[in-house]
């Protein structure tokens, strides 16, 4: 049976300002747009897609189990189903109201309130754990707080963490103080203190990258 990972073991998580804000703003947008990508602050329906694209195609296989951090209402769970993939799918979101809309689509699936850092879930308890879009905020000690996040999903995976993040050579990331990007080497860098197995796709889209860490 696989070891609990301990709840804040990885990190502090989130301080309170960010939490209400991140929170607030969700549920503002969640209320302006419904079941939409923009609910999640994607541009389209066809960025968000990308993204799951290049996550799917990344996996070495269809997963047996699979842990979805920052999950909004479950988009990810129903592009997997319609893709002919159907894990055992967890998704956690920091957004009560996300949660509430996730839980609502999809009751067969597993929807958990709250965030990575703090809340206790199974060590090496999934096949792969994936993250799209839910290191873009600009919180404070942004960096710390992705590298504790991954060092978390690292921990929490048994064959891949497959996650996407803001590129912030593009002109229009860097200067939008509603956005925290990076650049693709230095997250490189983060992820080799876990494993030597790292890559990092390009190309997909102007303004973004992915990373694939294999166990």
């Amino acid at each position: 049976m696989a070891e609990t990972h301990r709840a804040g073991e990885s990190g502090a998580g989130l301080n309170p300002v960010d939490r209400a804000r991140i929170i607030t703003r969700h549920a503002a947008a969640l209320e302006r747009h419904g079941y939409r990508p923009q609910a999640l602050f994607w541009q389209e329906r066809g960025v968000q897609i990308a993204r799951f694209g290049v996550i799917a195609d990344a996996m070495l296989s269809a997963p047996a189990s699979l842990l979805d951090v920052g999950c909004g209402f479950g988009d990810f769970y129903a592009w997997l189903h319609e893709h002919g993939m159907t894990p055992d799918f967890t998704g956690i979101d920091l957004s009560p109201d996300m949660i509430f809309a996730a839980r609502s689509r999809f009751p067969q699936a597993q929807w958990l309130e709250g965030e990575l850092l703090t809340v206790a879930l199974p060590e090496a308890g999934y096949e792969v754990v994936t993250l799209s879009g839910a290191l873009n905020e600009p919180i404070a000690d942004a960096d710390a707080y992705a590298q504790a996040v991954i060092a978390r999903m690292w921990a929490l995976a048994r064959r891949q963490v497959i996650f996407n993040m803001l590129d912030n050579r593009n002109d229009e990331v860097a200067r939008s103080p509603f956005l925290h990007g990076r650049v693709p080497e230095t997250v490189e860098r983060w992820c080799r203190r876990h494993t030597a197995n790292v890559r990092v796709i390009e190309g997909y889209l102007p303004n973004d990258f992915t990373v694939v860490m294999g166990k």
